[in-house]
């Protein structure tokens, strides 16, 4: 994964789910960039957003009216290729993503004065689009709710969280037999193969909680 900073914290301790072995000298790899403050804010076509260089971000997008349209892989497909695509014209890292049956979460760091709601808007519309013409109905139909909902991560333990939350998504909602089973439209299987399933383990046994 581009962009990538690595350094090795202490191994977090926290009691393991039931059945799943902590091996020894696992520890949490990747160290985010930070904000020191909290904001929540709404995807809008003003583009409104206040800006904020080299940050990371959890944004999650649904579908209008909760539609199940990602249960078609083809459509799932768009929305992953969407986010890898503009990876490079909007220059961020997509760290990690999930694409869900009715919604989506995604963890990018934004490198430089580049913006989240430009980023959304690129992807969310062209995303339409192509999902529309996949659909070929008569009339073009509304895929986004019309919003996205995004968090600024503002500390090492809260990007842990929501790496969690994002990681383990499938496995939460009965798409995969365990937490470390890969899934097409997750990139739990990019994170194995590069930090190991001992880094997971110890992102369960510490965060899994939040994925729950």
């Amino acid at each position: 994964m581009p962009g990538r900073e690595v350094h090795h914290p202490s191994r977090p301790g926290a009691s393991a789910r039931p059945g799943v072995r902590i091996k020894h000298s696992a520890s949490l790899n990747r160290k985010p960039r930070l904000v020191a403050i909290s904001r929540k804010s709404s995807y809008i076509e003003e583009m409104t957003r206040i800006n904020l260089e080299d940050q990371t971000y959890f944004v999650t997008g649904t579908t209008h009216r909760r539609r199940e349209l990602f249960s078609d892989t083809e459509l799932a497909r768009i929305v992953v290729d969407q986010w890898q695509h503009y990876q490079k014209p909007h220059d961020f890292d997509l760290q990690a993503y999930a694409v869900m049956p009715d919604h989506y979460h995604v963890l990018l760091q934004i490198n430089g004065d580049h913006n989240l709601s430009r980023i959304l808007y690129a992807v969310h519309s062209y995303s339409s689009k192509l999902i529309n013409e996949r659909l070929d109905g008569e009339d073009r139909e509304k895929i986004w709710q019309g919003d996205a909902f995004d968090e600024v991560i503002r500390s090492e333990d809260m990007y842990y969280q929501k790496l969690a939350y994002i990681l383990f998504n499938p496995w939460r909602a009965d798409l995969v037999e365990n937490p470390y089973c890969k899934y097409e439209f997750c990139n739990l299987g990019e994170w194995k193969e590069e930090e190991g399933e001992e880094f997971l383990e110890d992102l369960y046994s510490k965060y899994g909680r939040w994925a729950e």
